[in-house]
């Protein structure tokens, strides 16, 4: 390294310049990524170890969307989707004070996971689901779920 530097101070005056800027921007633009990614695992633990299969970081992720839950006003054993599935097919309170935001979020959740927010109801947790209720929400056909987030098939 001490060799390089030595004769880096032989190069033109112009390409010094050219080479310190490259190596000032890419060592910011690397910095500012390894920044966002740090933060983005501190914001969603477990992520990075979900994606890759690990079931250690899914309970950690599915811990931290029910402590939104509960942030939410929700019960703490219960999952954002679950209670969004339980305001949109059984009538209960919205999530996100309105049932246009709670079907708004459910269609886009159904574009990463299909059927997501109908099939995580947990009907146990928070405001509980009879089993007749229940049963009913998840044997309907696909068709008639979409149609209750107001997606057209």
């Amino acid at each position: 390294m001490i060799k390089w530097l030595h004769s880096f101070a032989r190069y033109p005056q112009l390409l010094r310049k050219i080479i310190s800027a490259l190596f000032l921007v890419c060592g910011f633009v690397l910095a500012t990524v390894l920044l966002i990614m740090a933060i983005l695992i501190m914001i969603f633990p477990g992520s990075l170890f979900a994606l890759l299969g690990n079931k250690l970081g899914f309970n950690t992720l599915y811990r931290y969307d029910c402590l939104w839950n509960w942030i939410l006003g929700g019960d703490i054993d219960e999952s954002i989707s679950s209670r969004l599935g339980k305001s949109i097919f059984a009538g209960h309170p919205p999530v996100f004070f309105s049932l246009a935001q709670d079907k708004l979020v459910a269609v886009f959740l159904h574009q990463l996971d299909h059927d997501h927010v109908r099939t995580s109801i947990l009907p146990e947790e928070g405001l509980a689901l009879t089993d007749e209720q229940y049963h009913s929400i998840i044997n309907d056909d696909l068709g008639d779920a979409l149609a209750a987030l107001g997606v057209r098939i």
